[in-house]
This record gives C-alpha cells, structure tokens and sequence, in this order.
C-alpha cells in the first residue's frame, strides 16, 4: 500500500467513524433515558399565551436531572398537545441554542375523545454547577405565541464529550482532538516503520537473504505484513496520549490505561509471530540451478504460480488464489546458495494486511521442497 494511500484511507476511516459517533452516543443516550417518559421531573413550568385565546394550548417545559457523577446530559423536555407552528421549537438554555435529541408524537383515543400529545427532547451539558434558566424562543399555536421560563439548578457533568468544561473549569478532550490524536499516531508509527526499514530496501535481496536468513523490507511491505502491530502500537500511543492530557487536566481515567496495555501486549505478540514468518527454511541439493530452475517452474505451472523475478541469485513467484479463497494469495520466494537453496512463503506483501494464511505458505514450502527432492531423484 503507498504511503500516499494508506494516509488517505486513514483519514477517510477517521472522519466515517466521527460521522458515525454523534448516533452511537444518541443511542446510547436514548437507552439511558428511556425511562424518562415514566419518571417525573425534578422541574416543570406550564406555558401560557401571552393574549388570552378561546383554545388553550396544553404545554408544559420539563428538566430531568441524570445522576448524580453521570457523565450524561441534562434532558430538557417540551409537550404540547397541539404541534407549534414552527417544528422543531428551538431550545434555549444558558443563552445556547440546545441540540434537538428526539422528537416524537402520539394520538390517544379515549371513551372517543382524541388526545394529541407532541414530544421534544434536547440535551444540555451544564459548564458549570448552579442555576439555570431555559425558555423556547419563537413558540406559537395557531400565530399565538406561548411564554414562560423555567428556572432549575444543575451541577456540572463530567463526561461532556463535546469539549464543554467542567465543574473545576478544566477542558475535557473534543472528538476531534480524540480524532486528530488517532491520525496523528497512525503517521508516527509510518515515519517510525520509514525510519525502520527504508535501509532493509537498499539492499540487494538476495544478498540480505544469505546474510541474515529472512526476507528484507522496505516500507510499504512492513506496513502490510505488521499491519496488525501498526494499529495496536498507533492505538496505544493514542490511548497514552489522552490519558497524560486527562492526567494534567485533574482527570483519572481508568480505562485508557486498560486499552494501552491490551493494544500493546497484542502489538508484541503480533510483532513476534509475524517476524519469525520472515525467515527462510534451507533445503540441502545437489542441483544445479538449471534443474532448480526446471524444478520450480514445473510445480508453480501445476499450481498456477506467476513468475516475478528469475534471475541468477534468487526465484520469486506469487499465487493466484481464487474467488473463494480464504486469502489475498502468497509470495514464494527462493534464493540460491552453494549446495542448497533458502525457500520461504508468505501472505502476498503487494495486498491488503493478513495474518494468518490457513497453512497455504507452508504448503508452498512443501511443495518446493517435495519438487526439488523429485528432480533430484529423477536424475
């Protein structure tokens, strides 16, 4: 994957996840209070026409406190068994416009009586412990407009996840920054593979083979091959990250350390078990590299193996995995040594990440191995 496109990709994935956090928090948000219809208020206030009307409006402004230390909102709630003129009523709480949580409208048939009740819902997130006044701006039935505040005393919460500031006046962390922390980890862990791995791809491969016994990297083929380390190490740093800023804002977040040290221990056994794919296997023979070269084109032509290199020092093929295969295909890679050759398979680092290959690289090996012995038995 290049470099250009995997930043691009990141990011794309980063902005779909932000797009997709505001509905995940509203569900949540909605589960912890779907009980509010049943509970009663801890404030209410009827509102009134400002000029008397023959029809009057039944509707009634209400606040429902969340626990005490909960890190949700305030909800706000406005009934009215008649629909305003304008739809959704705006909401004002603290001189700001509140965000619409829900809205919902039901019809009662009673003893033949219709009974229309209309239901809006917003949250407030208190910046501060004490009284507050909230009002709709602009509600009217019928062109007569309705008015009345409700004074009511909140404390600040401590889970405002939109960067509100708590009760001690410290700023919580935004979704963005939550986001631009993520991002920001994912490019350190490229520069730090870049930094890694750039002098692995100047070297020729077959000479780094016979010297170190494993296949060389340049950046693009670490990244895909330690894809799984790259994220948890990106997602720890991140995690780390929040928790020092949280940390010095007077904050103690249990939970972040938790993922930092879970997304490590899976970066490190990941890293292990992928590294110790990288190295070859050694088959001793006595072939020359004529009969090799016949021996592996005759089990890759079997297999339907593509040649990519075939040259004096070394052999590299990949497969062609069908529609079905529970792989993105595998490289085969051979290098010629005095009296035996280096052999090793691994999932195709041209491709997407994989971590396991359900024993189609070792297979692979097999296959040369068994190939090599037959030509040699045939002679």
């Amino acid at each position: 994957m290049k470099p250009l496109k995997f930043i691009l990709i990141l990011l794309l994935s980063a902005l779909t996840a932000y797009a997709q956090e505001d509905s995940v928090s509203q569900k949540i948000f909605d589960d912890f209070f779907g009980k509010g219809n049943a509970e009663q208020a801890d404030f209410n206030a009827r509102l009134y026409p400002v000029r008397p009307t023959a029809d009057t409006v039944d509707c009634t402004l209400s606040v429902f406190l969340p626990d005490k230390d909960s890190p949700f909102p305030v909800k706000i709630t406005l009934e009215c068994n008649q629909l305003p003129d304008k739809v959704p009523p705006t909401m004002i709480a603290d001189r700001q416009v509140l965000e619409k949580l829900s809205e919902s409208s039901s019809l009662q048939i009673k003893d033949g009586v219709k009974t229309y009740e209309y239901r809006y819902q917003y949250k407030f997130f208190p910046t501060y412990s004490g009284y507050f006044t909230c009002h709709v701006d602009g509600l009217a039935f019928g062109g007569t407009p309705y008015t009345n505040a409700l004074v009511f005393r909140a404390d600040a919460g401590k889970g405002n996840p939109d960067g509100h500031t708590d009760a001690a006046g410290k700023r919580s962390i935004t979704k963005g920054g939550v986001i631009l922390t993520l991002i920001g980890s994912f490019v350190l862990s490229y520069i730090l593979f870049w930094l890694h791995f750039r002098k692995e791809s100047k070297v020729g491969f077959a000479a780094f083979v016979l010297r170190h016994r494993r296949i060389p990297l340049d950046t693009d083929w670490a990244i895909t091959h330690y894809g799984l380390s790259q994220m948890t190490f990106s997602i720890a740093t991140a995690c780390l990250i929040l928790y020092i800023w949280e940390y010095i804002s007077g904050k103690n977040n249990e939970i972040l350390p938790n993922i930092t040290l879970v997304a490590l221990a899976i970066g490190v056994v990941s890293w292990f078990f992928q590294r110790r794919k990288l190295y070859f296997k050694e088959i001793r023979t006595t072939l020359s590299k004529e009969d090799i070269f016949d021996a592996i084109g005759t089990v890759g032509e079997r297999n339907r193996w593509s040649l990519d290199h075939a040259g004096e020092d070394c052999i590299v093929a990949h497969t062609n995995p069908g529609m079905w295969a529970p792989t993105w295909g595998e490289q085969i890679f051979v290098v010629f040594d005095e009296g035996r050759i280096w052999v090793n398979s691994v999932n195709d680092l041209n491709k997407r990440t994989s971590i396991v290959s359900f024993g189609y690289t070792k297979r692979n090996i097999r296959r040369v191995e068994e190939a090599i012995k037959h030509k040699e038995n045939s002679l």
